[in-house]
């Protein structure tokens, strides 16, 4: 069950979470630009940069040899 898991993750790791991470990008850094000059910019900040360190959690998950659910 651990290598399923294991492949899972990887795929997770190929197919959503590096294009997520690739189009949150370019939203995060412009919303941590603005984010000193409004304050609502904060929390949006916030969840584009979760989402870049999505291939991380993947690449965590994958080692550790985590259960996805």
């Amino acid at each position: 069950m651990g290598f399923l898991n294991k492949i899972i993750w990887f795929l997770i790791l190929i197919f959503p979470a590096f294009p997520i991470a690739f189009f949150c990008a370019f939203f995060y850094i412009w919303c941590y630009c603005f984010e000193g000059c409004s304050n609502c910019c904060g929390p949006i900040a916030e969840f584009f940069l979760k989402c870049v360190r999505l291939p991380g959690t993947s690449v965590r998950g994958m080692f550790d040899g985590r259960s996805i659910c």
